[in-house]
């Protein structure tokens, strides 16, 4: 299990998984914040290489976290090509596999 700050996560902050100071402030005094929950981390295989979610998401949600251009992109997606259109509502799950395939111009 890894505790997940909720203030931090809903602020996009790539370090999320640690406790913003409001919340390190309720542990230590053994008082509960809200903005605190506990969550599981999702293990995932992205182009053959384990990967860890540290949060739920969306294939769409991933591409955009990873900074990758939808348009020169292909996503196999447990073995089926899927259409861009279907990444916002495909949520990874433990052991999933996902392909990516980067298309480069060249001459």
């Amino acid at each position: 299990m890894n505790w997940l700050c909720m203030t931090r996560y809903r602020s996009g902050s790539a370090f999320f998984v640690y406790a913003c100071l409001r919340c390190r402030q309720h542990i230590l005094s053994g008082a509960v914040c809200t903005s605190f929950r506990e969550v599981n981390r999702l293990q995932i295989t992205v182009n053959g290489k384990p990967f860890v979610l540290t949060a739920p998401m969306t294939i769409s949600d991933f591409i955009e976290s990873r900074q990758l251009n939808p348009a020169t992109i292909v996503i196999e997606f447990n073995g089926a090509v899927v259409a861009s259109d279907s990444w916002p509502s495909l949520s990874m799950q433990e052991n999933d596999k996902l392909e990516i395939i980067t298309f480069v111009g060249g001459g």
